[in-house]
């Protein structure tokens, strides 16, 4: 398996899924049982998939999960509740709106659209200072010099 549009891998092992389209006859529902990373993407096992024969079948299938059901990181945001958020930098003030998670071997990567242009932002301790506790409240970072304004033309921190 691999992530899709840029989400990361939120499988878990005893997470419930549809597979979609669903199948004329086999496994349309399945219960992850184990997950193993691999070099490109993820090895998973699924309950009622018994052989190769039945693997080969759910290649090119989406899994579907329910989000209620999808695991919070530790301070109870999950990747695709990021999207929209609002980010403020402790020194520049307001960046505007995560559009995108991403991800890459180490960490994530937030994709941010404001009066800074695009700014991508490594999902790290060292940046993330606070996440919003409450609605509307603002995610807060703190970037080095320099982050800011790699994707846009001009000064780099400079609004447009």
């Amino acid at each position: 398996m691999v992530p899709t549009d840029g989400l990361s891998f939120l499988m878990e092992e005893g997470l419930a899924v549809t597979l979609t389209p669903p199948p004329a006859k086999g496994v349309r529902s399945a219960e992850v049982l184990r997950i193993r990373d691999l070099k490109r993407g993820y090895g998973v096992l699924f309950s009622g998939v018994d052989g190769i024969d039945q693997a080969r079948e759910l290649v090119g299938k989406l899994v579907l999960a329910r989000r209620a059901d999808l695991a919070a990181d530790p301070e109870g945001v999950t990747p695709l509740d990021a999207v929209g958020l609002r980010v403020c930098d402790e020194s520049l003030g307001e960046l505007g709106v995560i559009t995108e998670v991403g991800e890459n071997a180490a960490y994530e990567i937030w994709t941010v659209e404001g009066p800074y242009g695009e700014v991508m932002i490594p999902v790290v301790e060292e940046f993330v200072c606070a996440l919003p506790s409450e609605e509307g409240e603002p995610v807060v970072v703190r970037l080095p010099k320099g982050l800011v304004g790699l994707n846009s033309e001009g000064d780099e921190e400079t609004p447009r």
